[in-house]
């Protein structure tokens, strides 16, 4: 066995139901594969998942078409795209950003577009809403992984989100990852 490795990332999505992730986890375990990292989710009636699969490089192929027949008979819609493991970001600091507020159109397109127009790249988003406690009134939370490059001034960056954030009337912080 060869100790080269290659990888894959595996995209599905389809109606939820029992025992989808025990039935993708066994196909890649029977055929050599690692599943490395994950994101899966159940949202309305549909389950959804992001999948990083490495295993040897003779694998890799059998791998993503057993992944493909399995996301098949799940009656999952499936995407298998070879890629290649993503190592720290040189010269960047990973930051948490939390946003919260009473929720209306917009706030994501509005959040990563401060972050893409200073070329601030994006690596994790989560949104959610809910209802608020005591009034019941809709609310949205948005927390986002950002690598911001070491030539941005963080306090800068800082003070320029914070206004942004006002502006806008979000409530907002910004962490260093610990």
């Amino acid at each position: 066995m060869s100790d080269q490795q290659e990888y894959i990332v595996l995209a599905a999505i389809g109606a939820d139901k029992p025992g989808i992730v025990n039935d993708l986890s066994k196909t890649v375990t029977e055929h050599q594969g690692n599943i490395l990292d994950s994101r899966m989710l159940a949202i309305g009636g549909e389950f959804s998942l992001v999948m990083m699969i490495n295993g040897p490089t003779q694998q890799l192929d059998t791998i993503t078409h057993a992944l493909k027949a399995c996301c098949a008979d799940l009656g999952l819609d499936a995407l298998c795209r070879k890629t290649h493991k993503k190592g720290p970001i040189k010269g960047s600091l990973p930051y948490i950003i939390t946003v919260v507020a009473l929720d209306h159109p917009g706030i994501v397109h509005e959040v990563t577009g401060f972050f893409a127009h200073r070329e601030i790249n994006i690596e994790d988003l989560k949104t959610e809403t809910y209802a608020a406690p005591l009034t019941g009134s809709p609310m949205f939370s948005l927390q986002v992984m950002v690598n911001i490059p070491i030539r941005h001034g963080l306090a800068e960056l800082k003070e320029q989100f914070f206004d942004f954030c006002d502006g806008l009337n979000l409530d907002a912080s910004l962490e260093p990852v610990r």
